[in-house]
């Protein structure tokens, strides 16, 4: 890694931490002696969304994070472990799925996270991802994550 500062070659680790999909390494030059941090990511091929009306998409890691953070609205859950529930989703998809998934299963995934989480963000994604039209789509969803409750 070049020096960001002398641009010499001549650089060490001192230190290296896992984050999420992320390794994040404390740098430092050997000639001029200053620090620096870089962050490596893994680049992974991308993965292939197939909707609901056939057409295709890059999935889209902020989408699915920004649906998910409006399903914990006024819960308490941080951003670290919203992005460690996405890398989740994500690790699962590429290991179930390879590199095509259906919008779906996406969706279905998403959910059983959600249940085993928070029940509240579980029905308010499941609003969404369902197409709630009434209030006995919410009582139906309610009703069966009772129903799994209690046979768990």
């Amino acid at each position: 890694m070049r020096c960001i500062v002398c641009k010499s070659e001549d650089t060490g680790v001192i230190d290296s931490r896992v984050i999420g999909n992320q390794v994040k390494r404390r740098r430092e030059c050997k000639n001029c002696g200053k620090r620096f941090t870089t962050i490596e990511i893994a680049i992974l091929p991308s993965i292939t969304v197939i909707k609901s009306d056939e057409s295709k998409r890059i999935f889209d890691r902020e989408k699915l994070k920004k649906g998910i953070s409006r399903a914990f609205n006024k819960i308490e859950y941080t951003d670290e472990q919203i992005d460690e529930l996405v890398d989740d989703i994500e690790n699962e998809i590429r290991d179930n799925y390879g590199t095509t998934v259906k919008s779906s299963d996406i969706g279905k995934i998403v959910l059983e996270k959600l249940k085993n989480i928070n029940e509240v963000s579980y029905i308010r994604f499941a609003s969404v991802y369902n197409k709630f039209l009434d209030i006995s789509s919410f009582i139906e969803t309610i009703n069966d994550l009772k129903s799994d409750k209690v046979n768990k």
